[in-house]
């Protein structure tokens, strides 16, 4: 993955006027703060439509920066169909030197595992994360479109524990260093309707914490560059526990026909053979037993779908009736572990 060096909004000092209208753009609708490298990001989509999210990319502005080369970015993968989820999760599998591995449960409920560091979902608690969009699938970052921001971009960080996220009535906490930089201890100070000259805190529930978007937001968030975030406007916590991640794959939004039974999207493979199809048929080959199918347009609707008490490894599909073009099908493994392909129809 290249280092990418775009500043966002191209004018740190302008302000950046969202175009997208309520429920017509996808935006963040969970941010998970896990122990460790246990990291993920969670992207609603509030449409009837399914969205190529190979437009769609993830940055990480560390520390407060003003741009992500230092933090990384990642190109989402796939589609998401309407009213559902997609998950990005970090994609560490191994524990090591100063660095230990994503809890393999977070991981399983992965859509996208996150590449190597650096890179966005390595964040801990005082990272701006953004959402960008191409619009024209060219991959040039300086056409990119900000689409959705959690946190603050050019906080003038000072140091890697101290955020961006300032707040006003409320406590803030950060580390505190002996003289050979390591950490012995926090201190904290009550912030009231002001910032502290030539300090910088992060606040508690920005890090070891699972933070989810409130159901009357319909659209992302921007604000101008610089601007304190106020966390509790439009996110709650999901609880006290550092490793909560019972809101994870699905999301109530007043955007209507909500998820609300929670989604594994499975991390099984399957083979879609031949694609394109050229005869009306094909046929699908997995490695776990298959319940069942589901055919979707381009709109989201499911057009042909099937179910059997085989569990069988493979399957034949027949599309004569079919008209031409891209579709997705959803391959079940339960009612709620499925893995969805695109196929093209010739």
């Amino acid at each position: 993955m290249r280092k990418f060096y775009f500043i966002l909004f191209s004018i740190l000092s302008g302000t950046y006027v969202l175009s997208a209208q309520d429920c017509s753009e996808l935006f963040f609708s969970e941010y998970i703060e896990g122990s460790d490298n246990s990291k993920a990001i969670e992207i609603y989509n509030p449409t009837d439509n399914i969205i190529d999210l190979s437009r769609y990319w993830v940055a990480r502005y560390s520390n407060g920066s003003s741009t992500y080369a230092g933090g990384g970015i990642t190109q989402l993968q796939g589609f998401l169909t309407g009213k559902d989820v997609f998950i990005l999760v970090n994609g560490q599998t191994e524990d090591l030197p100063g660095s230990t591995k994503c809890s393999p449960e977070l991981q399983a409920k992965a859509d996208q595992l996150d590449h190597t560091y650096p890179a966005p979902m390595y964040m801990n608690g005082n990272d701006a994360i953004a959402l960008l969009k191409d619009p024209d699938g060219s991959g040039n970052e300086a056409n990119f479109i900000p689409v959705d921001l959690f946190g603050t971009i050019g906080g003038g960080v000072t140091s890697n524990d101290e955020g961006w996220a300032n707040f006003t009535n409320a406590y803030a906490y950060r580390n505190v260093k002996d003289i050979n930089g390591d950490i012995i201890g926090k201190d904290s100070l009550y912030i009231t309707n002001y910032i502290v000259p030539g300090t910088w805190y992060w606040l508690a529930w920005t890090a070891n914490h699972s933070l989810y978007r409130k159901p009357n937001v319909a659209k992302g968030t921007l604000l101008t560059p610089g601007t304190p975030f106020n966390v509790t406007l439009e996110w709650d916590t999901v609880s006290n526990q550092v490793n909560d991640w019972s809101h994870l794959g699905y999301h109530n939004c007043s955007c209507g026909g909500t998820n609300s039974t929670p989604k594994i999207q499975s991390v099984s493979k399957i083979i879609v053979y031949p694609n394109p199809v050229t005869d009306g048929s094909f046929s699908i080959i997995t490695d776990k037993l298959i319940t069942g199918y589901e055919i979707i347009n381009s709109i989201g609707q499911v057009i042909r779908s099937h179910s059997t008490s085989k569990n069988e490894f493979n399957s034949r599909i027949y599309l004569d009736d079919l008209t031409k073009g891209m579709l997705l099908i959803r391959v079940k493994f339960s009612e709620t572990d499925f893995k969805t392909e695109k196929i093209f129809i010739q």
